[in-house]
């Protein structure tokens, strides 16, 4: 258990020290983008619209929040001047860690690449990536 405490304060440090570097004035803020659905006979359109929205918050502090699946999680980004990475460690607000293989599955990395459109591209292994909008700062 010590090992994970020591793990979260790691990641809390290195979080810190990276958000002194980079340009995070351009990631910090609200993002919102919508993935590719398939149209199913007969499915409630609601329900495909909560599980293709995508919404990011980025804060000043080094954190995230992120939905995806209709799932809220969270953890460290480390930022660049046109890559993150999200570490996502916490999800429905409870470590991920603790919830099981099927929320670790859920875990991992997402990566980040900011677009000469003021876009920015969310990429997760073995998915299509996302495109996201800034709503607000």
């Amino acid at each position: 258990m010590v090992g994970i405490y020591k793990i979260m304060a790691l990641t809390g440090l290195a979080a810190l020290v990276l958000w002194g570097c980079g340009a995070r004035g351009d990631w910090v803020g609200d993002w919102r983008g919508q993935r590719e659905t398939v149209n199913v006979p007969g499915a409630d359109p609601s329900v495909a619209f909560s599980l293709a929205l995508v919404k990011l918050k980025i804060k000043k502090d080094g954190l995230f929040e992120l939905t995806e699946n209709s799932f809220g999680k969270g953890g460290s980004i480390m930022m660049g001047s046109d890559t993150a990475t999200l570490n996502i460690d916490t999800m429905l607000g409870r470590s991920i860690q603790s919830l099981g293989p099927e929320a670790l599955a859920q875990g991992g990395e997402r990566r980040l690449k900011l677009r000469p459109d003021g876009t920015i591209l969310l990429m997760r292994d073995g998915f299509e990536p996302v495109v996201l909008k800034r709503t607000k700062e």
